[in-house]
């Protein structure tokens, strides 16, 4: 990661009526296409990440970090409802309104989950948004940096981690285990770990409408494109079958 420029006093960030920034050297890297990571590609990722979560272990911020992730399933509803009316007046896509129909549905009828039940889950400081597109490769193949650390503070590892896998689209095809064997040269986890992470993230699908409510109600047209992406990580939740494999091959992948 590299580290911010100076100013004359030594400073390395400038407040200012827009907020407060910090300019940093010029990095030669080339971004992948999402969802688009080589065998190579995922290799020199997954290092790179459980070299951060190794190295991030070690500050203040996790001597103290706890799981304080909430979510309110009756507030997840009145959202996605009011997606919904949003997709209609505006004369969405009909498997767009379709998509936020089924999670609602989903949802509603999907066992409760209290963030209690996670309490115990090992937290520490992370990235938060950890993926492809935050990774600029080096020409050798190796990282030469991640980017956009503005989600970075306490949170569950594990989650990070299941977090990145999904948004690189590593649980389909042979990416996954290449990734987590480079990740687990410095972080080992526990099943029972893993097995955590993936009902988080199995909660945070159903139960988040951040895509859904961005662009529709919000009207941001760059979260148009998370549309589709959205949708089918519905549907793979909503079967049990894939849940249950994909579960048993992250624990048996990172694990070793």
């Amino acid at each position: 990661m590299p580290l911010p420029l100076r100013t004359a006093a030594g400073a390395t960030t400038v407040a200012g009526q827009s907020g407060t920034w910090s300019a940093y050297p010029w990095i030669e890297g080339t971004l992948v296409a999402r969802h688009a990571l080589t065998i190579e590609q995922a290799v020199a990722l997954g290092d790179m990440h459980g070299r951060i979560h190794a190295a991030l272990a070690g500050h203040p911020a996790s001597a103290t970090a706890t799981f304080d992730m909430t979510w309110d399933r009756e507030q997840s509803l009145a959202t996605l409802a009011a997606c919904a009316e949003a997709a209609g007046r505006q004369r969405a896509a009909r498997w767009v309104v379709e998509a936020i129909e089924r999670q609602a549905e989903l949802l509603a009828r999907e066992p409760r989950r209290m963030p209690a039940d996670f309490a115990w889950v090992p937290c520490q400081l992370a990235h938060g948004d950890f993926q492809d597109q935050q990774a600029l490769f080096a020409p050798d193949g190796s990282i030469a940096a991640i980017t956009d650390w503005e989600l970075c503070r306490p949170w569950p590892r594990i989650w990070d981690l299941v977090r990145a896998l999904a948004f690189c689209g590593l649980f389909r095809g042979p990416a996954l285990e290449p990734y987590l064997a480079a990740y687990r040269r410095h972080v080992l986890l526990s099943p029972e770990e893993c097995h955590a992470g993936m009902e988080l993230w199995w909660q945070s699908r159903l139960g988040g409408a951040w895509v859904w409510y961005a662009g529709l109600v919000e009207g941001n047209p760059r979260v148009a494109s998370l549309y589709e992406e959205t949708a089918r990580h519905l549907e793979e939740v909503a079967d049990p079958a894939w849940r249950e494999a994909t579960k048993a091959r992250l624990i048996r992948a990172a694990t070793g």
